[in-house]
């Protein structure tokens, strides 16, 4: 993404295909769980960042990880997550949200759309993690706190 390239953390094997990617905004937050925003505020109306995007911002904010099937099964992800976790101590970060979606949202939410009914495993119960009132989980990690929720 033009708006924030730091962000976009990407893992390539010895030929150059790139095998798994975790994207990134940065944005303020003011540390009030109640406060965090939408998955769909911190991308911004077309997606790309450029007007949410804060660049002295506390917070990244994961927006998607991708991890390509020749890739699954080599701790990508963990990868991933290390060069996020670097970034943020190079930054002065505070605060890291994940704000993902799980797989097939976009078609759990087409589907319950045309059905008019909800779709079965679209929401979820509280399972001890933070969630929204829509059943979408939100996960934080404060650096302030040194805990993870």
């Amino acid at each position: 993404m033009e708006a924030f390239p730091a962000g976009q953390l990407c893992l390539a094997d010895e030929d150059g295909q790139l095998l798994a990617v975790l994207t990134l905004n940065r944005i303020n937050w003011d540390d009030d769980p109640a406060s965090l925003q939408t998955w769909d505020d911190i991308a911004g109306l077309d997606g790309t960042y450029k007007d949410t995007y804060i660049p002295d911002g506390n917070t990244l904010c994961m927006m998607a990880m991708n991890i390509a099937p020749k890739g699954r099964g080599m701790n990508l992800s963990g990868l991933l997550v290390k060069q996020l976790l670097d970034l943020a101590e190079r930054e002065n970060i505070e605060h890291i949200i994940g704000a993902f979606r799980p797989n097939g949202y976009a078609n759990a939410v087409i589907e319950a759309h045309h059905a008019v009914t909800p779709v079965r495993g679209l929401q979820r119960e509280d399972d001890g993690r933070r969630a929204r009132s829509d059943g979408s989980c939100v996960i934080w990690r404060s650096t302030r706190r040194g805990t993870i929720i």
